[in-house]
C-alpha cells in the first residue's frame, strides 16, 4: 500500500502545480481616484461641475475599456439650453460654439510598440459638446480630444456617451457610459500603445442658451458613483464621491395649483365628469418632495368601474 501511495503522489503534485501555473494572471485597471465637485455647493445653483477619474494599471498592456458615471440624484444637466452639434460636424470637429457644454483634459502615457521603452506622459486638452440624443435618450454628449504635443499631434479622439435617467436606491440619477475607449493610435511614425491615466471633465454651469448644470435642492449628502472596466480583466473598479449642498433654506418655493371639474353637458348630479389637477412650479425654485390632491366629499370615484381597471405598480411607475 505504501508503494501505491508513493507512485501516485508525484503525479498529483505535478497536476496541482500545472493548475497553479495555468491560472490566468489578469492585468488590472484600478480606479484610484474619483471625484465630482461643483465650483460652488449652493443648493439649486448652476456652477461648473468637474468630474475626475484617475486610473492605475498593473502593467502597460491593459487599458480602460468602459468608463461609467452615475451622478447624484438632483445633479442634472439641461441639454435644451445648448445648441446641438450634428453627427457630421462632430466627426469633422467643427461643432458650433453654442453646442459646447464643457471641457476635457486627459493624461495619457504613450508607449512605442513593440520595444519596451519608457512611456511618454502627455496632457491632451479637448472639448465637450451637446449631441442630438438617439432614440430613448434624454441627452448625449461627445468628447473631442486634440493632442498638441508629439508624438500624438493630429491624432484626435472622438468619444460619445448617452445620458440616461435611471432609478436607484438613492433616487433617480443621471448615468453616462463612455464605452470601447481606444487602445492604440496610428501615430506619425509607428503605432503607439496608449494608456489613459486621468480624465477631468468640466461641465459648464451656463451654456449658450441658459443654465446647463444644476445642483440638487436637497442638503442631504450628494453621492456619485464612478466605475472603470478593463479590456483584459473581467473585474470592475468602483469608487464613490460625495459633496453636501448648502443654503437649501434660501431656495424659494411657491407652487401654484389649478383644477377643472366637469365639461359642457356634464355638470349635473350623478354625472361622471372629467377631473384634472395641475401643479405649477418654477424650475429655479426648490424641488417638490410630495404632493397630495384632496377631492371634495361630493366628488367620489365610481368603485365598480375602478374594480374593472387593473394597473400593476410596475406599469404605473
Amino acid at each position: 500500500m505504501l508503494g501505491r501511495v508513493k507512485r501516485y503522489a508525484v503525479p498529483l503534485a505535478v497536476c496541482v502545480a500545472c493548475a497553479l501555473v495555468a491560472a490566468p494572471a489578469w492585468a488590472t485597471v484600478e480606479l484610484t481616484e474619483f471625484s465630482v465637485q461643483p465650483a460652488n455647493p449652493r443648493a439649486g445653483g448652476h456652477p461648473d461641475v468637474t468630474i475626475v477619474q484617475r486610473m492605475g494599471y498593473s502593467d502597460r498592456n491593459d487599458d480602460v475599456r468602459d468608463s461609467f458615471v452615475r451622478l447624484a440624484p438632483g445633479l442634472l444637466g439641461n441639454p435644451q439650453n445648448a445648441a446641438f452639434c450634428g453627427p457630421q460636424d462632430f466627426a469633422a470637429d467643427r461643432c458650433p460654439a453654442g453646442s459646447q457644454v464643457g471641457s476635457v483634459s486627459a493624461k495619457v502615457t504613450a508607449f512605442a510598440l513593440p520595444a519596451p521603452l519608457p512611456g511618454t506622459n502627455l496632457t491632451v486638452p479637448g472639448a465637450v459638446y451637446n449631441l442630438p440624443p438617439e432614440a430613448g435618450e434624454p441627452a448625449r454628449v461627445g468628447l473631442v480630444l486634440r493632442p498638441t504635443t508629439a508624438p500624438l499631434v493630429g491624432e484626435k479622439v472622438f468619444l460619445e456617451a448617452p445620458a440616461v435617467l435611471r432609478p436607484g436606491l438613492d433616487g433617480i440619477g443621471l448615468e453616462s457610459l463612455f464605452a470601447e475607449q481606444p487602445r492604440t493610435t496610428s501615430a506619425l511614425i509607428s503605432a503607439l500603445n496608449t494608456q489613459i491615466t486621468e480624465v477631468a471633465l468640466t461641465f459648464r454651469g451656463q451654456a449658450g442658451r441658459g443654465p446647463f448644470m444644476r445642483l440638487p435642492t436637497s442638503c442631504a449628502e450628494a453621492v456619485s458613483v464612478g466605475r472603470a472596466s478593463s479590456y483584459d480583466s473581467p473585474a470592475v473598479s468602483q469608487r464613490t464621491s460625495a459633496f453636501t449642498p448648502t443654503d437649501c433654506g434660501a431656495l424659494p418655493f411657491s407652487p401654484r395649483t389649478s383644477g377643472v371639474v366637469g365639461a359642457p353637458g356634464m355638470t349635473r348630479a350623478g354625472d361622471s365628469p372629467p377631473v384634472s389637477a395641475t401643479l405649477h412650479f418654477d424650475p429655479e425654485e426648490a424641488a417638490l418632495r410630495r404632493a397630495e390632491v384632496v377631492l371634495p366629499p361630493t366628488l367620489q370615484p365610481n368603485q365598480p368601474a375602478l374594480a374593472r381597471i387593473t394597473c400593476s405598480r410596475e406599469l404605473a411607475n
